[in-house]
């Protein structure tokens, strides 16, 4: 937690919210998905699990590339690292 600085907000979605980042050692820009998973069910936190698992074996120019998972279980939170892409989403 301590490499990166919180930006702002940049969305928000039914499990959590993505924050836009700066990695202090550099200020290079990166985005986390923040996901507090203390109130899923086991079958939404092995999703959470198939998400991670499938983002960190990705390769493709196309797709935002994992960096890595920060996992504070003291409170029941998951942050997702990623690139950041600068012109949006899909949406």
């Amino acid at each position: 937690m301590d490499k990166y600085t919180v930006v702002q907000e940049i969305g928000k979605g039914s499990y959590g919210a993505v924050y836009k980042l700066t990695r202090n050692s550099d200020q290079k820009p990166f985005c986390w998905k923040e996901i507090n998973y203390g109130h899923l069910s086991e079958k939404e936190r092995a999703q959470i699990v198939s998400e991670i698992n499938c983002l960190s074996k990705l390769n493709h120019n196309n797709i935002v590339k994992y960096v890595e998972e920060i996992v504070l279980r003291d409170q029941k939170k998951i942050y997702i690292v990623m690139e950041f892409c600068e012109n949006g989403d899909m949406a």
